[in-house]
């Protein structure tokens, strides 16, 4: 890429040449990533690693350590791990170098669409493995935090007691003191972006020193009466960049903030070289660089975001440039260029993570100012003061930080104007496309914008459209079950999956934002087989939320004889008895709700967690048990799917509900082989990711059945790996 910004012109060879490195380079950067393996001997083994904190957070009782692991079991390494610590009794911080025992797995996450990939997010950062802090004595500190960020940090800690979490944040890249409460501030007024340093750090930090070095040899030059020459005229654009790099530093090197540098950088090369390059090939030459240094970072969205930030900002300059010859009509520039800034950035947040906060909008009109040209000017003089003169530096900061926590205590009284809208990405993007188009003069490429948009509208709701299809949606929980029946516009949701004392939920992350994207929250019956938290731990927060608001359970009528429709499905309940519910005679698992689900040619079986003796029970009835999808019982376990259960059953397809290398074992391989041995198709969520089912009107003669997984056929990666 490099090659061919800086040989535009048409030279095959060279284009050629700079295609071919670029694709060599990233074939390598996946290999270096490959190049060492957590061993299978050691994945959940105690282990003894030393290893260096690069990021550190701490919520309740829990700290969440990102490192960078030189030692692991004695051997000499290097690779990132993402490690939590459960009621430690030492503290450790960002910088210091430890000796740890911790249990690791390789990097996974849960596999659904219209979710946060989590799996793609570790990959994004160079994490290969993720897992726990173990208590142990070998937990030992041992070299200290002595560098610049963390006497500064302390220094902030001894004089800020208000505002000091929010100091860090946006003049140290430090959010680790930031508690969940604090987390859904950010997110409700969509004001996380200024508290994650950024170019907009990058530069005002550069322009103050800019202003600040030209101050200094202008005085220089005056008193020593030097002539001005080509070095001195460019020294203080060289010295205000070592400060600026000098800053990146300070901060640990954060992505955002070395991204914005190495623009910087690139800028400044070039304005002091002279070179005459346009605006898009100066955006691929730092897109080039920035590739170059953190290659992984082009799994991550927010690289494609600052991009499409800096495009819009380009765009709008180009569109409304005109003469501005007083200071208010420069003003007048800078609020029309913030106002169509954040517009065109809701929307594309709002098409990227399917979700848009109204008063978010409005928050940054009046934010995004005060924070650039208030809090980061006032934040980096305050740092200077610090290193310099701290009894003064510490009085800015106090002054500082209690301005930011008013600021925050104003944001969180202010109401937003409505929780989110969730729409179809098409439509947002078809939107976005034509808002840019719209800044384009001439009347040729807004009609031409317009179609597009009309055309992307047509073909996104052609696409949600019914058909004659009805589906079973295999949910990947973790170590839970949850899956979505839908039949035309009907649905049915059949557990929730599992709630987290410290987590979100999977009905928050996973079922909701699904339901939503596709306008199911109206139409949707919530059926929980029984009321293990694995399987029913969702259940409050979609009820709070509206999102399903009819319920059916063992003790809510989900009981032998019970039956209803969903759609043209025909529902059956075949266990357990209402004698069984009241008398309570079973277990938890064994009073799980039994349901047959049939268009009258192909069927489903949903049995929950029953175990051996609901299934004999189940077998000694006349009930018919042939299912062509079956959902394995209790997720594989050794006391459920016994050999008679089995063969009458008899699958074309099982689904195994269980998380990424349970503590269980879960699914047993004596149970696997006994699907196996009967021919059936065997997925696994923790496997496959999230399952697809999609069945047509058919006849006896043909049972057609199309399966579709998220790890093979919906969102293939080159990462995952079996």
């Amino acid at each position: 890429m490099l090659l061919i910004v800086l040989f535009p012109k048409n030279n095959y060879s060279r284009s050629f040449l700079g295609i071919l490195l670029g694709v060599l380079w990233m074939a390598s950067v996946g290999h270096s990533y490959y190049s060492w393996q957590l061993p299978k001997e050691k994945i959940k083994k105690n282990v003894i690693i030393e290893a260096s904190i690069v990021d550190d957070k701490y919520a309740e009782d829990i700290h969440k350590f990102i490192l960078d692991v030189s030692v692991f079991d004695e051997k000499p390494v290097s690779f990132y791990a993402k490690v939590n610590g459960y009621y430690l009794y030492q503290r450790f911080e960002k910088g210091q170098k430890v000796r740890l025992c911790v249990r690791l797995s390789p990097a996974h996450g849960l596999q659904n669409p219209f979710a946060f990939d989590y799996w793609r997010w570790l990959v994004s950062k160079n994490i290969q493995a993720t897992g726990y802090i173990v208590k142990c004595d070998d937990n030992e500190l041992l070299i200290p935090t002595t560098n610049l960020s963390y006497r500064i940090r302390h220094r902030l800690a001894q004089g800020t007691p208000q505002g000091e979490k929010w100091l860090n944040a946006i003049l140290l890249a430090d959010r680790s003191k930031l508690n969940e409460a604090d987390w859904a501030l950010l997110q409700k007024t969509g004001v996380a972006h200024l508290f994650t340093l950024s170019g907009l750090h990058m530069a005002v930090v550069y322009m103050l020193c800019l202003w600040l070095s030209k101050w200094l040899f202008f005085t220089f030059r005056r008193l020593v009466r030097w002539e001005s020459g080509v070095l001195l005229a460019n020294a203080p654009q060289l010295l205000a960049l070592l400060f600026a790099w000098g800053f990146v530093s300070l901060c640990g090197f954060p992505l955002t903030l070395v991204r914005a540098a190495i623009a910087l950088s690139l800028y400044v090369v070039i304005v002091l070289r002279n070179h005459s390059m346009q605006a898009n090939q100066g955006a691929l030459l730092v897109l080039a660089g920035c590739l170059f240094v953190f290659p992984l970072s082009s799994l991550g969205i927010s690289l494609y975001l600052s991009f499409f930030a800096v495009f819009i900002l380009l765009l709008l300059i180009w569109r409304f440039q005109g003469p501005a010859h007083t200071f208010w009509q420069k003003c007048l520039n800078l609020v029309r260029l913030q106002f169509f800034l954040s517009g065109f950035m809701m929307l594309a947040t709002g098409s990227v993570f399917q979700s848009l906060h109204w008063a978010s909008f409005l928050i940054n009109l009046f934010a995004i100012p005060f924070v650039s040209f208030v809090v980061v000017p006032l934040g980096c003089i305050t740092l200077l003061m610090l290193m310099s003169f701290p009894s003064l530096g510490n009085t800015l900061a106090d002054m500082l930080g209690a301005m930011l926590h008013q600021f925050m205590m104003l944001l969180d009284s202010v109401p937003t104007l409505s929780n989110s809208i969730v729409t179809f990405s098409g439509v947002w993007l078809a939107l976005l496309f034509l808002l840019v188009v719209l800044m384009i003069p001439g009347i040729r490429y807004r009609i031409h914008g317009l179609l597009f948009v009309c055309l992307s509208i047509g073909l996104s709701l052609f696409s949600l459209s019914s058909s004659d299809k009805w589906q079973v949606k295999v949910f990947d929980v973790g170590q839970g079950s949850s899956m979505l029946i839908q039949s035309g516009k009907q649905a049915m949701l059949v557990d929730t999956g599992p709630s987290y004392r410290n987590r979100n939920s999977a009905a928050e992350t996973i079922i909701s934002p699904f339901l939503t994207a596709h306008k199911l929250t109206k139409n949707t019956l919530g059926v929980l087989t029984h009321l293990d938290n694995d399987h029913a731990g969702g259940r409050g927060f979609l009820s709070d939320n509206r999102i399903v608001q009819r319920w059916l359970s063992p003790y809510e009528g989900c009981v032998k004889g019970a039956h209803w429709k969903v759609g043209k499905l025909d529902v059956k309940v075949l266990w357990p008895s209402e004698n069984d519910v009241k008398n309570n005679t079973l277990s938890e698992n064994n009073l799980s709700c039994v349901m047959h689900i049939t268009d009258g040619n192909i069927s489903v079986l949903i049995p929950g967690d029953i175990e051996k003796a609901a299934e004999n029970q189940l077998l000694s009835s006349d009930v018919d048990l042939h299912a062509d999808i079956l959902i394995a019982p209790h997720h594989g376990s050794k006391t459920s799917s016994t050999a008679p259960w089995v063969n009458a059953v008899s699958p074309q397809y099982v689904v195994f509900t269980n998380g990424y290398l349970n503590r269980w074992g879960f699914p047993h391989q004596e149970v696997v082989r006994r699907y196996r041995n009967i021919d059936s198709v065997i997925y696994t969520t923790a496997e496959d990711g999230f399952i697809q089912f999609s069945m047509s009107d058919t006849t006896d003669d043909n049972k057609k059945i199309d399966v579709e997984t998220w790890f093979d056929d919906m969102n293939q990666r080159w990462y995952k790996s079996r």
